[in-house]
């Protein structure tokens, strides 16, 4: 389940980065999602 909820949020990123193509938008995208992982991650398993 957690592995699915990673590879949406990825496919997420990736289309925010070919619609805001940019030198820092993926880097803003990645520290903005990797705590939405970890907090999605963490409300499933409690």
């Amino acid at each position: 389940m957690n592995n699915n909820v990673i590879c949406l949020e990825e496919r997420r990123r990736k289309k925010r980065g070919k619609q805001n193509p940019g030198p820092t938008s993926p880097v803003g995208s990645a520290k903005v999602v990797k705590p939405i992982i970890v907090n999605a991650v963490s409300q499933k398993a409690a």
